[in-house]
């Protein structure tokens, strides 16, 4: 080191002699109660360690508004027994359904779907939960106690007849149309319900929809061997067919989950025979309508 870099670096070395807290040579007290200390707050943070359980010391990923939803107090019961077996977080995340959306639950049944989504939505949201007459009929019981008392103050609740159903345009962020469109192909003229007409159903939902909307379809899978006027009449429908009606009505399909799926069930089985139900196998899909022109 030359003469000059030491003269230049002397005011420094004689303030830090002059420091307290400063020492050229190691204190082996103060270093041993340094390391202690060290080891313990080291201790402290490693997961797992002795004296805090690892979930304690993990950070908490936060609650989505998903999350909160399934998790309000106020749901009734058997909503919650349903949500692992219809996978209802899940489902309502691949429809890409959030806070203050505008959403339509078509042919809604017992309301199990509506009312989920209307907490997702909160107060600033809202939901249509339309029925027709025949729906409304099939869920009976399932809708004891779900809109009583004004439980769901964000819901408005439709009841109209496939040929009477009417939506206002460009209204709706999502659409929801679950376990339904099978009907289209129901060709029991002595049902009491008017038949579904597919077309004119899938073209007022996507004038109903804002530019870049959502629709969200679930339907039983039927065999694609069978004619589709069979597989309606079993709850089913061959997925193939049920892809190409929507995009010709002017939807882009988004996205298919396998979420639903169960490789075992008979497709040629009735979904409303006992033990089928929930466990049939069921085909999930994410339309949008296009944003242009």
């Amino acid at each position: 080191m030359t003469l000059i870099r030491l003269l230049l670096l002397l005011p420094l070395l004689l303030t830090l002699a002059g420091c307290e807290s400063f020492r050229w040579g190691a204190d082996p007290e103060r270093s041993e109660v340094l390391a202690r200390s060290a080891s313990s707050a080291a201790t402290m943070n490693e997961p797992g360690a002795a004296g805090a359980p690892a979930s304690a010391l993990r950070p908490r990923a936060a609650m989505t508004p998903i999350d909160m939803a399934l998790a309000d107090p106020g749901r009734l019961a058997g909503d919650r027994s349903l949500d692992e077996r219809r996978q209802t977080a899940r489902l309502l995340r691949f429809f890409r359904i959030g806070p203050d959306m505008v959403v339509a639950d078509l042919f809604s049944g017992g309301g199990y779907w509506s009312e989920a989504v209307s907490l997702v939505v909160g107060p600033r949201g809202r939901v249509l939960a339309h029925n027709s007459p025949a729906s409304l009929e099939r869920a009976g019981a399932d809708l004891e106690g779900r809109y009583a008392g004004g439980r769901l103050r964000n819901v408005e609740r439709l009841v109209a007849g496939n040929e009477e159903l009417r939506l206002p345009a460009e209204s709706f962020d999502v659409v929801l149309l679950l376990n339904a469109y099978h009907d289209a192909y129901h060709a029991d003229r002595a049902a009491p319900w008017a038949p579904l007409d597919g077309p004119a159903l899938l073209a007022r939902i996507h004038a109903a929809l804002k530019p870049g909307g959502v629709l969200g379809v679930v339907d039983h899978v039927a065999d694609p061997a069978m004619p589709a006027a069979e597989a309606a009449f079993l709850g089913r429908i061959d997925p193939a067919r049920l892809q190409a009606d929507i995009e010709t009505a002017g939807f882009v399909v988004e996205s298919r989950s396998d979420m639903l799926r169960n490789p075992t069930d008979d497709r040629r089985v009735s979904v409303f025979e006992p033990g089928v139900g929930e466990s049939a196998d069921r085909v999930v899909l994410r339309f949008r309508k296009p944003a242009g022109p």
